[in-house]
C-alpha cells in the first residue's frame, strides 16, 4: 500500500482571514488617531512660530524703538528675515507656515499672523495672531480672542 505523505506547511485560509481582520481593525483605530496627531502638531508649530516672531519683534523694538520695519515670509521651512537686515533678527518657520504682519505695523503696535498653507484645508484652526502685548487669537469658532499664548 502506498501512503500519501501529508505535508502540513503554511497557514489555513481561516488563520489568514483572522490576521487580515485584526490588521483592518487596528488600521481603523490608528488612522483617525494619526490625523489628530497631525492637526495638533500643525497647531503647535503655528503657536511656536508666532511666539518666536513676537520675540524677534520685541528685540527689533528694543533696538529701533519702532515696529515699522517688520516683514513676514514663508512658507516654511525657511528662515524669515523679519526686519530686512539680513542675518540679524531672523526667525525660522515650521513646514507650511507663513508669517505676516497685518494690518501694517505702526511705531508702537503690530499683529503677527501665522497660518499653515501646506494641507491645512481649514482643519487646523489657523491662523493664529498675536499682538505686541502677547495676546493670541485663533481663527476658530468658540475660541475667545485676546488670550495669553
Amino acid at each position: 500500500m502506498l501512503k500519501k505523505a501529508q505535508n502540513k506547511k503554511g497557514f489555513t485560509l481561516i488563520e489568514l482571514m483572522i490576521v487580515v481582520a485584526i490588521i483592518g481593525i487596528l488600521a481603523a483605530i490608528a488612522i483617525p488617531q494619526l490625523t489628530g496627531f497631525r492637526k495638533r502638531a500643525v497647531r503647535a508649530g503655528m503657536l511656536s512660530d508666532v511666539r518666536a516672531a513676537t520675540s524677534v519683534a520685541t528685540s527689533i523694538y528694543t533696538d529701533q524703538q519702532t515696529y515699522l520695519t517688520l516683514a513676514g515670509g514663508g512658507p516654511g521651512p525657511v528662515a524669515v528675515d523679519v526686519d530686512g537686515t539680513g542675518a540679524i533678527n531672523n526667525t525660522n518657520l515650521s513646514r507650511g507656515n507663513t508669517l505676516t504682519f497685518l494690518p501694517a505695523p505702526t511705531v508702537t503696535t503690530y499683529t503677527a499672523n501665522v497660518g499653515n498653507v501646506a494641507g491645512d484645508d481649514g482643519a487646523f484652526t489657523g491662523p493664529v495672531s498675536i499682538n505686541q502685548d502677547g495676546l493670541c487669537t485663533w481663527a476658530s469658532v468658540g475660541i475667545v480672542a485676546n488670550q495669553p499664548c
